[in-house]
């Protein structure tokens, strides 16, 4: 799940790759989805920072700031 705007925005995606440093998440579509957000991933603590670093259609790379 990833937000944004202070928790008021959020979605829900696939984390399909993910190392210490980015992931790749799929979603239905990412035209919405801004450049910068935390992401939480299930069965982890907290919210990582990300930073879009490319964008598909149904698909986005991130690195974790």
């Amino acid at each position: 799940r990833l937000t944004f705007n202070k928790g008021f925005g959020v979605f829900e995606c696939v984390v399909r790759n993910l190392s210490e440093r980015g992931a790749r998440l799929s979603f239905g579509e990412t035209s919405a989805v801004p450049g910068n957000f935390s992401l939480l991933i299930a069965g982890e603590d907290a919210p990582r920072p990300a930073t879009v670093r490319w964008r598909e259609m149904t698909a986005m790379g991130v690195s974790f700031d």
